[in-house]
């Protein structure tokens, strides 16, 4: 009597399915991980026990400060403006729709929509107060943290950057597109001081 015994999945199959469970695991690491640090750091903030740190970085970034490194933050930080981020948005969407990537063109706008809503509920619900206006070289009116031009570049540039590296066949490229990307989302985080 011959009785059916599943076949083991061929070799290089079972390699990419452990691979693939590798990267969500540590995918999720690094996801909780930064949950974790986002929960401790705006747990800190809003008990006061940062404010002195926070009021030494700002005299220490204001004395740095001349009108040609002005000019400089001024522009890096609207790297992460509503205007420049929509042109952007725009521009990609566009092109993604075009080649019909209509899956980019949903996670592009999810990225848009989850950064504005959660900017918009964190601000509201946490209410932190910007530094005094002799410390600012533009002028918001909305509450700092958390940073409205940080998340949504982040969130944009980084989205952008994970479709683009998606199309990419080299390693290498994939990496630069994404380093690239964290890379620019930190200097408009920098450029907010």
């Amino acid at each position: 009597m011959c009785m059916d015994v599943p076949h083991a999945p061929p070799r290089s199959r079972r390699s990419y399915l452990e691979l693939l469970r590798a990267r969500w695991t540590l995918l999720a690491a690094l996801g909780t991980l930064a949950i974790g640090l986002f929960l401790k750091l705006t747990s800190e903030l809003t008990e006061g026990e940062l404010d002195g740190l926070d009021r030494t970085l700002l005299q220490d970034v204001i004395s740095l400060r001349t009108p040609r490194m002005n000019g400089v933050a001024v522009d890096l930080t609207a790297l992460g403006s509503v205007t420049v981020l929509t042109l952007i948005v725009i521009v990609a969407a566009t092109l993604f729709a075009v080649g019909r990537h209509w899956g980019s063109v949903s996670q592009l706008v999810l990225a848009v929509l989850g950064s504005a809503i959660g900017s918009t509920l964190l601000k509201g619900l946490l209410e932190r107060e910007r530094p005094p206006e002799a410390g600012r070289l533009v002028h918001v009116a909305s509450f700092s943290y958390p940073s409205g031009h940080s998340l949504a570049s982040s969130c944009i540039y980084l989205t952008l950057a994970i479709l683009a590296a998606r199309r990419m066949s080299h390693p290498t490229a994939r990496q630069l597109v994404i380093g690239f990307a964290l890379a620019l989302a930190a200097t408009v985080g920098m450029s907010r001081a």
